[in-house]
């Protein structure tokens, strides 16, 4: 077992606080900064959860369970995408553990727009490539993307800081994750999704955003051609790159995504035996443009939260200036977007259930989960009041001021009225909510769990019997050297009575046994009898 320890802002580590039962195998931290971690455990029993820290990192909530992650080319790979230039927006593939479907046996995908507090499935289209209608009704058919443990994982999930809103990934409709993907893609940050490419294909940004490159991949038949668009992918326009079919295994565009030039590499891998040559194709894109883009081919886009249906994300309303898509013009290199920033006031959006707290479901309150035990803030003995947590924090990353935010604030409480165990009353909601944890230990780690307490009453039964014993033997002790000096004071009390009988005589002076001292430096010092 293993623990997990977070040094805050440089200060001394202190070990991280995250609400499961059973041991904790291996910790993979998938993102970091000054506001949340988003930490991943693997369990005893081999499943995996992602956690949500608060700001200082010690105190971690769960996020999303049973999310896939598997060893693979000799590192671990995540089917988790942090979606760029769009903050707190997250895509991750979870296994299905619904009793349809034997356990790992089926993957299905999410999206959370808050930084994973909240995760639901992703809306499909209305219809493929073809125009063709998509029977696929939520939330029992949704799309799912593959990642970066499928066979198509060289994709991934693509998205760039230089085209905020802009998702690419390669996908299918149903019930959950199959093969044989087509190109997918999301001009709203994951709200809305399109077909847009029958089949497997390398993709690639240029121009920010303005320019879309695509080339049939490794997984296809070898080709000559690779497609454009300039219209975020609603149209696409074929061009031969090259005079004999290769097979390609990926499309770049250097020097980054400003610029209107993308090279292809690959080369003749499925027919020929000798050692493999690569071949590099750069093309320049930069003739299809008309004309570079004016004010007038721009409008202000905001990032939407379907769940709260505001323009608030986070907190914070964001306006970002993005090219019209039907206009194919040139933004150039030295194009700079441009954005606007507003704080929002809180709501209940804002907020997550806090450590040690949880939700029945999405739309319940945050209550005591029956399980984790708080550190006691009173521990000390001194501390006369402390801050009680309302069962909520704030979102990770979450800006928000004003509005409902006294209601989620920290409380001062009065140590006397503190109680470091939470109520029995809840238990069915931790019960409720983490469910398939339980299931997997007992299944996976047998008696695992038990062991250390058995180790515990072990070890304090031990040492019961060792102090028992040590009082035994101390009252022994003490026992025999009370009948030693016992009778050592006897034997020595009489052959004096005779004096004092004679000193009371003559009347010199009136002496008992009581507070009868012979004077020190008799012959055997061990025979002096005590004062008593």
């Amino acid at each position: 077992m293993v623990a997990l320890y977070v040094s805050d802002r440089r200060g001394p580590l202190q070990k991280a606080h995250i609400p499961i039962p059973g041991g904790h195998e291996r910790y993979l931290v998938s993102h970091i900064d000054d506001m949340q971690a988003l930490v991943i455990v693997e369990h005893a029993g081999g499943f995996y959860n992602l956690y949500l820290s608060d700001e200082s990192g010690l105190y971690f909530s769960l996020s999303l369970n049973d999310i896939v992650i598997e060893a693979l080319y000799g590192r671990w790979q995540i089917d988790l995408e942090l979606i760029n230039g769009l903050n707190g927006t997250l895509i991750a593939n979870q296994y299905a553990r619904d009793g349809q479907f034997p356990f790992r046996s089926a993957k299905r995908t999410l999206i959370s727009s808050d930084n994973g507090a909240f995760w639901s499935g992703i809306l499909p289209p209305d219809e493929d490539v073809n125009r063709v209608p998509i029977n696929c009704e939520p939330p029992n058919c949704t799309l799912h993307l593959q990642m970066d443990t499928s066979y198509y994982a060289r994709l991934g999930v693509y998205s760039t800081e230089s085209a905020p809103g802009i998702i690419v990934a390669h996908g299918n409709t149903g019930a959950t994750l199959s093969g044989s993907p087509d190109l997918y893609i999301s001009r709203d940050g994951g709200i809305t999704w399109e077909q847009t490419l029958a089949g497997s294909w390398g993709v690639n940004l240029a121009d920010h955003g303005g320019l879309m490159v695509a080339a049939r991949d490794y997984h296809e038949e070898e080709s000559m051609d690779l497609k454009y668009s300039c219209d975020e992918g609603y149209s696409w326009t074929d061009f031969q790159f090259i005079n004999q079919t290769i097979t390609v295994f990926g499309v770049i565009t250097e020097p980054g995504h400003h610029t209107t030039v993308a090279s292809l590499y690959g080369g003749p891998w499925r027919r020929t035996s000798n050692p493999f040559e690569w071949t590099v194709v750069t093309v320049d894109f930069a003739g299809i443009f008309p004309r570079p883009c004016g004010d007038s081919d721009y409008y202000d886009w905001r990032p939407w939260d379907v769940r709260t249906e505001s323009d608030c994300v986070l907190g914070s309303s964001i306006t970002i200036e993005r090219r019209l898509p039907q206009i194919c013009c040139m933004n150039g290199r030295e194009y700079d977007r441009e954005f606007d920033f507003r704080i929002c006031q809180c709501t209940s959006e804002d907020y997550e259930c806090d450590y040690g707290y949880a939700r029945a479901d999405f739309n319940s309150p945050c209550v005591r989960d029956n399980i984790t035990i708080l550190p006691n803030p009173c521990g000390d003995g001194k501390t006369e009041t402390y801050m009680a947590s309302s069962g909520y924090r704030k979102i990770g990353g979450d800006v928000c001021a004003g509005g409902e935010e006294d209601m989620y604030k920290k409380q001062e409480a009065d140590c006397c009225a503190h109680h470091s165990q939470p109520s029995s009353s809840n238990s069915t909601v931790y019960s409720t909510i983490y469910s398939t944890v339980y299931t997997t230990v007992d299944q996976h780690s047998g008696d695992k769990g038990a062991e250390p307490k058995v180790v515990v009453l072990g070890v304090l039964f031990v040492l019961a019997l060792l102090i028992i014993a040590v009082f035994v033997v101390l009252f022994i002790m003490v026992s025999m050297k009370y009948q030693t000096l016992k009778k050592k004071y006897v034997r020595v009390l009489t052959a004096a009575e005779p004096d004092l009988r004679m000193l009371n005589e003559r009347g010199d002076e009136d002496y008992s046994t009581e507070n009868f001292a012979p004077v020190a430096g008799g012959e055997d010092d061990d025979e002096k009898p005590l004062i008593l």
